[in-house]
């Protein structure tokens, strides 16, 4: 028996304490509690699940404030996938994203995470519970994130290649037009690169006759004869 299939569930944690508070006759909140680290009018204490629960049921607090996350494979996975450019449709379609998936969706339904809590005295006392398989999707998630993040910028990277050399070859295009040795004004050159490249918009249409003003001048500089790069 693995670590994973050894360790408590946390939905048994949650019973527990919920059948605790009753006993106590405690008010079950579902929050999180959250105090500013300068301030002072309160202390923290964390504990472990038994003597956190040992505790509740001496202390019998009025109100006990609860939280807990349920497990989505898909839905979580989603969440920790934080890359902006990113296209979320096409992820959920590719195959590693469907692996992993289909890898952790034995745990959908469970209870990943809880916290509880409860104030005597002034003192917060507090029980916090990760399962070591979510710690381990993380990881999963993390590694999937930087793989997904490397393939979208190797993508974009080839995009930019291809849209240059595709403006490129227009230019060259547009150079070897007869009516471009004629046509020497920026405006007029434009013109034509319109007329030659309707689907071009104006940002393409400027790069073009750009690339396209400075071929012609290296070919008539003897840039190419002279055997430069």
């Amino acid at each position: 028996m693995n670590k994973i299939d050894s360790e408590p569930k946390l939905q048994d944690h949650l019973e527990l304490i919920r059948e605790a508070s009753r006993e106590s006759g405690s008010t079950i909140v579902t929050a999180a509690v959250s105090v500013g680290e300068d301030d002072g009018a309160h202390k923290i204490v964390l504990l472990d699940f038994d003597p956190f629960l040992s505790l509740l049921r001496q202390c019998r607090p009025r109100v006990i404030y609860v939280q807990a996350d349920e497990f989505q494979s898909k839905e979580n996975l989603h969440a920790l996938l934080d890359i902006e450019t990113i296209d979320k449709d096409v992820v959920a379609e590719s195959a590693p994203f469907k692996t992993l998936v289909k890898r952790w969706a034995k745990f959908d339904g469970e209870v990943d995470f809880y916290a509880a809590s409860f104030m005597i005295d002034g003192v917060l006392h507090a029980v916090l519970t990760k399962t070591t398989w979510y710690e381990e999707f993380e990881v999963a998630a993390k590694e999937l994130a930087y793989s997904l993040g490397e393939q979208q910028f190797r993508a974009a990277e080839n995009k930019q290649k291809a849209e240059r050399a595709r403006l490129s070859t227009l230019a060259k295009q547009l150079n070897e037009h007869p009516v471009f040795h004629t046509a020497r004004a920026p405006e007029k050159l434009k013109y034509l690169a319109r007329k030659l490249f309707p689907d071009a918009d104006d940002a393409e249409i400027r790069i073009i006759v750009d690339e396209a003003i400075k071929e012609n001048w290296l070919q008539e500089s003897g840039y190419y004869a002279a055997g430069s790069d």
